[in-house]
């Protein structure tokens, strides 16, 4: 039934959006190699190569809605895929530093790794922008196979490392996880450099520290960091 549901809401984005007029329309896709794969702090495999792409329109100055999907596959084991995430999502800006956004997320993980079977949430949150940060906050609440509510909250900033054509994206989160584990979760750093290539196309390394609580990763010691090394393709249409 959900998978029904996916289909249905891709298939009403691009109805929406096919009224658009060109250039209306923004992509972006990624894939990379990391040492492991972790979702909200829980380790769900070793080495694994993680694809991601985003679609959006523009359909008002202020309103978008997009589609976005993530597969990880591991490299090093044989449970083969990890995750899949598919999600659905409006962006709103009333003012020129605030956006809203509402979506519907839809994820699949592995069972060996203890977060399946496939469930689904629909979140809200409110992203800022002031002094060169960008703090955000967002709910997420399981209405199917996890019931409860997770909260996030994150501030980044991107640097532009003098003249070498290098940028450095920078992220910090904070997670929260109501009615199932009633407590913090996971923290996270993460750093992303890139270098561009050609028009729309960089690559470079990425470093992502995760701080899980011992109900999420009993063996995780307080910390897990995974390097990786990716692509990033974008552009318009």
């Amino acid at each position: 039934m959900k998978r029904i549901a996916l289909t249905c809401a891709f298939a009403a984005l691009v109805s929406v959006c096919t009224s658009a007029s060109a250039g209306n329309w923004t992509w972006d896709a990624s894939t990379g190699v990391y040492g492991r794969n972790i979702f909200r702090g829980a380790r769900l495999g070793g080495t694994s190569l993680i694809s991601e792409g985003t679609l959006t329109c523009q359909l008002t100055p202020r309103l978008s809605v997009s589609g976005r999907g993530l597969n990880a596959t591991n490299l090093t084991a044989p449970q083969g895929m990890l995750e899949n995430r598919l999600d659905v999502y409006l962006r709103y800006k009333p003012w020129k530093n605030v956006g809203l956004v509402g979506g519907w997320l839809y994820f699949d993980h592995n069972a060996a790794h203890g977060l399946g079977p496939d469930t689904a949430e629909i979140y809200g949150g409110l992203e800022t922008k002031y002094f060169g940060l960008n703090p955000s906050i967002y709910g997420f609440y399981d209405y199917d196979q996890n019931v409860g509510l997770y909260l996030v909250g994150t501030v980044s900033k991107s640097f532009t490392l003098g003249r070498s054509g290098w940028t450095m994206d920078t992220l910090g989160a904070i997670g929260f996880d109501f009615g199932r584990n009633d407590s913090l979760q996971n923290g996270l750093l993460s750093f992303d450099l890139n270098y561009p290539l050609a028009r729309g196309l960089e690559v470079g390394p990425r470093l992502d520290v995760h701080f899980p609580t011992n109900v999420v990763a009993p063996g995780a010691n307080g910390c897990q960091p995974s390097l990786g090394f990716g692509f990033n393709y974008s552009g318009a249409f």
